[in-house]
C-alpha cells in the first residue's frame, strides 16, 4: 500500500503552488513543473529573455513609484505593444519576486497569503 502524501511544491516556471499527484509517485522528488505547458514554456529562449526584461522593468518601476503601489498591467504596457497576452508572464515574474522578497503583492491593500491569487493585484517594493 502506498503512502498518502500532502506535499506541495512551487512550480519553477509559473511560481504557483501545486500538490502531489499519484501519477508522480515514483519521481515526486524530480518533479519541478506543475504541468507539461510550464515545462515546455521553460525551454523557450524568447520567454526566458522576456522574463528577464519583465523582472528588470518591475524592479525599476516599483523603485520609482515607491512607496505607492503599481498595477502589473502598467509594466506590460511599458514593455509590449500588444500587452494583454503578456499579463500572465508579468504576473508570474511578480510571484517570483514576491517569493524572493524583492516586492510585495497586495490585494485590497493587504499582502497576499497564497500565490494562487485570483483577481486584480498591486505590487510595491519590499521595504
Amino acid at each position: 500500500m502506498s503512502e498518502i502524501r500532502s506535499d506541495s511544491k512551487i512550480c519553477l516556471w509559473c511560481y504557483r503552488p501545486f500538490e502531489y499527484r499519484k501519477k508522480w509517485e515514483k519521481d515526486w522528488d524530480q518533479v519541478k513543473f506543475c504541468s507539461d505547458q510550464c515545462r515546455s514554456d521553460s525551454k523557450n529562449k524568447k520567454s526566458l529573455l522576456n522574463r528577464g526584461n519583465i523582472e528588470i522593468k518591475i524592479l525599476s518601476m516599483t523603485k520609482t513609484r515607491s512607496p505607492k503601489t503599481l498595477c502589473p498591467s502598467e509594466v506590460a504596457i511599458e514593455l509590449f505593444e500588444d500587452w494583454r497576452p503578456e499579463m500572465e508572464p508579468v504576473r508570474q515574474v511578480c510571484r517570483k519576486l514576491h517569493i524572493e522578497q524583492k516586492i510585495v503583492i497586495t490585494q485590497k491593500e493587504m499582502p497576499i497569503k497564497e500565490l494562487n491569487f485570483k483577481g486584480p493585484i498591486r505590487i510595491k517594493l519590499k521595504k
